[in-house]
């Protein structure tokens, strides 16, 4: 059992990792936006920022897709096919120079292995292992999954920035390019990342093959049709909440680079910041899981919310110094990255039957990316050149903060969802 454990641990981790790179273009922006404003001048950070939206517009279907191919095929085979095809896209996009063209493969393929590459090693571990491994097992796979974009962004550091060359800001915008020196070496990143994404992938595999059965002989049984869920309150109560809730995290991950190093702060010290934000993150996943099964949701929710809003409205102030703009990155990434996992585990409470729901609430990201690249597009730069700067934008991202936080004080466990207080005082 212990070298069982061990090896679908290993799978978990390889495979979570991998599943990360939805979240990767706050890493390697800059770099992107450099190397195709080289090919084409209009492509700007607005245009390499599409890459999130599509990635999570991707990896919402996916979810709800993922639904149906768990049902009708073996978790191993749906797991080496997926993956398997995601690995030769990333092939694909290494020689793709058409701006538009690499957005789109790239962001559908990397929404799409985040969601194969995460979800189906933890229920092939679940399968063959012990019940009371699985908060240890999910664990891994949380910390592992915020790790992905950390260890890929210090690959692209690594490979294209070696000598940490400063980049060049554009005069009377917010953008930066670096030069042709670290241009010239992009396409050596991607091949990188290229490499490891397969190293990942063939380890992921190695380590989940179980020997005799693949996948569970029994068919997960629902208590509910889709119309059905579509006419709860609840559901559309959660669905509101994840997204604004999870927005705060979507628009730090695709800005903070930009802002660190438009602030004058060196891509070896944004490096740094970030190395310890996605720890500190990573980790923090756990621990809210781990308090979310023993204490009140509703109560640590609202309490997690206002300590957001008063980590994004004093944000601004710490822009100049990099100290303290690494202090506070980490605190609002580790507070922010628990949005879906605690949205998640509400779903669990509400509905302990139908795994599948979780996929359909996360159709909010589709919307709450939209929105994030309106920000990125249209209001940053705007309020940045004609206004006041970044600051008032973390005030707008504030205020969607206070909906989060004025819907989880309208959740009413004893009247309209008795599951949820049902689960929380089993704990009591």
């Amino acid at each position: 059992m212990a070298k069982s454990l061990v090896s679908l641990s290993l799978g978990i981790i390889a495979g979570n990792i991998l599943a990360g790179t939805v979240n990767i273009v706050g890493s390697i922006c800059p770099y992107l936006v450099s190397y195709f404003h080289s090919i084409n001048s209009d492509i700007w950070s607005t245009q390499v920022i599409s890459i999130s939206t599509i990635g999570y517009i991707s990896e919402a279907i996916t979810n709800v897709l993922i639904s149906y191919f768990s049902k009708r095929y073996k978790d191993f085979t749906l797991l080496f096919y997926s993956c398997g095809l995601s690995l030769l896209l990333f092939v694909v996009c290494c020689f793709i120079n058409e701006p538009y063209t690499f957005f789109v493969v790239f962001g559908i393929n990397t929404g799409m292995i985040s969601v194969f590459a995460s979800y189906v090693p933890v229920w092939i571990a679940w399968e063959h292992s012990d019940k009371k491994y699985k908060g240890l097992l999910s664990g891994f796979a949380t910390c592992a999954y915020m790790l992905g974009p950390f260890i890929y962004g210090l690959i692209f550091t690594a490979t294209a920035n070696y000598d940490n060359k400063p980049p060049i800001t554009v005069e009377n915008t917010t953008e930066v390019l670096f030069d042709e020196t670290i241009i010239s070496r992009v396409p050596f990143s991607l091949y990188t990342f290229t490499a490891f994404s397969f190293v990942l992938g063939i380890s992921m595999c190695m380590f989940l093959h179980i020997k005799n059965s693949y996948f569970t002989e029994k068919v997960h049984e629902s208590s509910m049709s889709i119309s059905d869920l579509i006419k709860q309150k609840s559901f559309w109560h959660a669905f509101s909440l994840l997204f604004f809730k999870i927005f705060h995290y979507h628009y730090l991950l695709n800005i903070y680079k930009i802002l660190g190093l438009y602030y004058n702060h060196d891509d070896f010290s944004m490096s740094a910041i970030s190395a310890i934000g996605f720890i500190s993150a990573a980790l923090l996943r756990i621990l809210v899981g781990y308090i979310l099964d023993r204490f009140d949701w509703k109560k640590f929710t609202i309490l997690v919310i206002l300590s957001e809003i008063f980590i994004c409205l004093t944000f601004p102030l710490t822009f100049t110094n990099v100290y303290l703009f690494g202090i506070w990155f980490t605190l609002s990434l580790s507070l922010s990255s628990s949005s879906f996992l605690m949205i998640w585990i509400l779903a669990q409470k509400l509905y302990p039957k139908d795994r599948w729901v979780m996929g359909l609430i996360s159709l909010s990201l589709i919307f709450d990316m939209l929105l994030v690249n309106i920000f990125q597009g249209f209001v940053t730069p705007v309020i940045f050149t004609q206004i006041i700067g970044y600051s008032f934008t973390f005030v707008l991202v504030s205020v969607l903060l206070l909906c989060a936080l004025c819907l989880t004080i309208l959740f009413d466990t004893r009247t309209d969802y008795p599951g949820l207080l049902e689960n929380d005082t089993k704990h009591e």
